[in-house]
């Protein structure tokens, strides 16, 4: 059993509707359709962004706390003074609760990499004799790192201050 071939314009002309005006105005309704989802799509990426950037600030924020906390614990070691750079490491790495081995070692968890930062900056604020590859020789990492780090915490320092 075969059908017979469809004329949609016949079908509509037999309905009453005038095919060209039907045909523009169904591609008026696509175009609509197609402005509606671009959107909808450009709400959800914008909502997107949005959430993305307000996780950001708050782990920066969280990144700015531990570095004030740094500051804070580190307070006892007067700047200027001959602390052994390990040593502040070490303070560092007691008031983040992660193993100096962690801080030395290449572990790139958000956490180990907050505790590295903190401690490269403690060891800048009071050990500031210290060359960025004498720095670097502390907490195995090459000079060019540290300075990176340096203007990493400089940055979340100057934004929260």
């Amino acid at each position: 059993m075969s059908t017979p071939d469809y004329d949609h314009e016949r079908f509509l002309r037999y309905r009453g509707y005038n095919p060209k005006f039907y045909r523009r105005a169904m591609e008026k309704h696509r175009r609509a359709e197609a402005v509606a989802k671009a959107r909808a799509d450009a709400a959800k990426a914008a909502e997107a962004q949005r959430k993305r950037e307000a996780f950001e600030h708050a782990m920066a924020e969280q990144e700015a706390d531990r570095a004030k906390e740094a500051g804070l614990a580190l307070s006892s070691i007067k700047p200027g003074s001959k602390t052994p750079a390990r040593e502040i490491v070490a303070h560092v790495a007691a008031l983040h609760g992660i193993p100096v081995a962690e801080i030395i070692g290449d572990s790139r968890k958000k956490d180990v990499v907050a505790a590295r930062h903190a401690a490269i900056r403690a060891i800048r604020v009071h050990r500031p004799d210290l060359s960025f590859a004498q720095i670097g020789k502390a907490v195995n990492r090459d000079h060019t790192t540290i300075i990176s780090s340096l203007k990493r915490t400089a940055a979340l320092s100057e934004v929260e201050g």
